[in-house]
């Protein structure tokens, strides 16, 4: 009897660490969501990595501790999505949770590599404008896919961007305008309201940055212009560029976002990008935490768009803004 007993003990025994060590011997439980998740983040060209650092503070708010909680993998991304798609392969080679992305370029790379090599596999973007028409999702409803994300909006608001410029730099007569992307950039949108303010268009469509560079060498500005910088990868290229550009030649350069005022240019209007990374953030916790699958998120919008302007900016180009015209603008950078 008594070796009966010892011998159930002992089964008893080697069931319980079995269990403890099957579900019990990571902190907490998987069940808990208590483990260390592995974020592909896909490196962006400079404008836009402010949405990857706005993604990274938000998740150490939400307790995702860096190195406890959460890894974070740097892709390295390309200059076309055939490149980007190479290293997003290579990334794959070493488990992850989830994809986050900024830019179309490197969107288009993360679906097209996992729809073929990892469907299950989360991606959240943030500053990709129109994600319908760039057949990115099915809808802003639900993408159908294993995709979500925040959107800047840019085609959409580029025409309330270049009324904005108008109100500010009340002597602005034509608008120059390169392109590259017409569904990210709302081209269309950017000939009706400046037909509709009487504003000159100069818009040329560009292949790529080396056609930038040879424009900007080649104009000449004059008097009353007044420069919008498009919202594609190609012109995110030659952000810096552009600004230098405009400096050199005395020419108010509207940027699409806060980063642009803060690095000189004379305004922008659009979403903040690091914002928009905080908001990808908390879709990125709904996935890892909650179980949420990305069909079930819808696209978001920004939060809130900005009016910047440059106060030294401004003072340089010899453009006085009156206290009324300052009155609606969010945030005045001042040196």
């Amino acid at each position: 009897m008594l070796r009966r007993i010892l011998i159930i003990g002992a089964v008893v025994m080697f069931i319980a660490a079995a269990a403890y060590l099957f579900y019990g011997g990571s902190p907490k439980s998987e069940k808990a969501g208590k483990r260390l998740y592995n974020i592909g983040i896909i490196d962006p060209d400079p404008p836009l990595k402010p949405a990857a650092d706005g993604l990274r503070d938000r998740l150490k708010e939400l307790g995702y501790r860096e190195g406890v909680d959460v890894s974070y993998v740097v892709i390295p991304a390309g200059k076309s999505v055939a490149e980007t798609e190479t290293q997003i392969t290579a990334a794959l080679s070493s488990p992850l949770d989830l994809i986050f992305s900024s830019g179309i370029i490197n969107a288009r790379a993360a679906k097209n590599v996992t729809a073929s090599s990892a469907p299950d596999l989360p991606v959240i973007f943030a500053v990709v404008s129109n994600p319908v028409e760039n057949k990115l999702v099915a809808s802003l409803a639900s993408s159908g896919n294993n995709i979500t994300g925040v959107s800047p909006n840019n085609d959409l608001i580029v025409g309330k961007r270049i009324e904005l410029f108008r109100n500010l730099f009340p002597g602005l007569r034509r608008v120059i305008f390169l392109w590259n992307d017409p569904i990210t950039t709302g081209v269309g949108e950017v000939r009706s309201v400046a037909s509709a303010l009487g504003l000159a268009l100069v818009e040329r469509r560009v292949a790529n940055a080396k056609e930038i560079d040879e424009f900007l060498a080649s104009f000449t500005p004059a008097k009353g212009d007044g420069f919008v910088r498009a919202t594609d990868a190609v012109n995110a290229q030659r952000a810096a560029q552009f600004l230098q550009w405009a400096l050199d030649h005395r020419v108010p350069l509207s940027g699409t976002n806060v980063g642009d005022t803060e690095k000189g240019a004379f305004m922008s209007y659009g979403a903040n990008y690091y914002n928009l990374g905080r908001q990808a953030a908390v879709l990125a916790h709904k996935i890892l935490r909650e179980g949420k699958k990305p069909s079930d998120l819808p696209i978001e919008p920004p939060a809130a768009l900005e009016l910047t302007l440059n106060k030294k900016t401004a003072a340089l180009l010899g453009v006085d803004i009156s206290s009324e015209q300052a009155s609606v603008v969010d945030r005045i950078i001042e040196d």
